[in-house]
Order: C-alpha cells, then structure tokens, then sequence
C-alpha cells in the first residue's frame, strides 16, 4: 500500500453484505406482505388491507436502501458521507423498530421476534460499518504521518 491510500476492503465488505441481506429481505417482504401481515399479527389488529400497504411500503424502502448500498460500495473511493449515512440509517432503523416494539399493537410473538431481529441485524451492520470507517480513516492517517 502506498502512503495516503485507504484500507476500504472491510467497508466495502460490509456495504456489499449489508446490500445483500437488505436486498433479499426487501423482496422476500415486498413480495410476501400478505402472509407477513398474518404472521405479525397486524392484520387481525388493523384489518388485512391497512396491513399489507406498509409491509408491502417496507419491503421497497429494503429494496431501494440495497441499491444505494450496492452504489456505495461499488465506487472506486467509497464516499464517507454515504458510509455514514448507511451507518446512521441502520441505527435509525434500530431505534424505529424499538419505538415500534413499544407500541401497544397485538404483535405474535413471531412478530415481535422478527421487528427484534431484524433490528439486531441492522445495529449489527452499523457497528461493522462504524468500525469499517474508523479502520479505513486510521489507516489513511497512519500513511499520511509516515511520509512527513
């Protein structure tokens, strides 16, 4: 590695990992929204049709969020910004899902296991993308001192 350069392999990892698993879960959840409004509980508590739509809503916001993921990690020079801005949107996800999780809606038991795990996957691709940053930062510092 020559002085000045950036480590981003491990954040260019995790963008791509985070777009794969954002990008099947997004089409397994946009596809499936009927059966997943079942399964949550949502549609005995608010009717199958109000269901369906944000699940169905959610399974595309997946699905775009994996391609700006994908975006992100296929450029040449990974864009801090948008690193950060995955990171913060993971993060932002846990917290929604936890807000969600303390709504007094008839969630099955299922349903509240998923909202939580789901959630645990995105605080877990927040870390890695937090400690992908922090490593490729470092290692671009540690370059430019050694030239001085």
């Amino acid at each position: 590695m020559t002085t000045g350069q950036t480590d981003e392999r491990f954040l260019r990892g995790a963008l791509r990992a985070n777009s794969w698993v954002a990008g099947v879960l997004g089409a397994v959840v946009f596809l499936a929204a009927g059966p997943l409004a079942v399964a949550l509980g949502l549609a005995s508590e608010l009717g199958f049709d109000a269901a369906v739509f944000p699940i169905f809503a959610t399974g595309l916001v997946f699905y775009l969020f994996s391609s700006g993921l994908a975006y992100a990690a296929r450029r040449r020079r990974i864009d801090d910004r948008q690193a950060y801005a995955a990171m913060l949107l993971n993060t932002a996800w846990v917290v929604g899902s936890i807000g969600f999780l303390m709504v007094p809606l008839a969630l099955t038991a299922e349903g509240r296991l998923m909202v939580l795990g789901i959630a645990l996957v995105a605080a877990a691709f927040a870390a890695l993308q937090g400690y992908g940053l922090w490593r490729a930062r470092s290692v671009a510092m540690v370059g430019e001192h050694s030239s001085v």
